[in-house]
């Protein structure tokens, strides 16, 4: 069995999910210099000036719906990027079997 390498640019994942997985790492790293700019913890909640809001609202959790978006970006992108990954490691299989003939 013989492997495929696929390191052409036309291969690489789109800038979307650079900018995605990047921008969540940053909404994050940012809440939590917020914390830390405000006298407190890294990644502090409700010490560090977010609104505790109403039982039951949407940010009645404080910087937790925030941080759990920027999480939910970066891990979403990274995937994207692995499973876009995979699909043109079997198109290029799959076009070095059939003898490389264009589709």
């Amino acid at each position: 069995m013989s492997t495929v390498q696929v390191s052409s640019p036309s291969t690489s994942p789109p800038r979307t999910k650079d900018i995605l997985e990047s921008g969540g790492a940053l909404l994050f790293s940012g809440i939590g210099l917020i914390g830390l700019a405000a006298g407190t913890g890294f990644l502090s909640n409700i010490a560090a000036g977010f609104p505790a809001g109403t039982f039951g609202s949407f940010l009645s959790a404080g910087s937790v719906p925030i941080l759990n978006v920027a999480v939910g970006m970066k891990v979403g992108a990274g995937l994207s990027t692995i499973f876009y990954s995979m699909i043109k490691m079997l198109d290029a299989e799959n076009d070095h079997i059939e003898g490389g003939r264009p589709r």
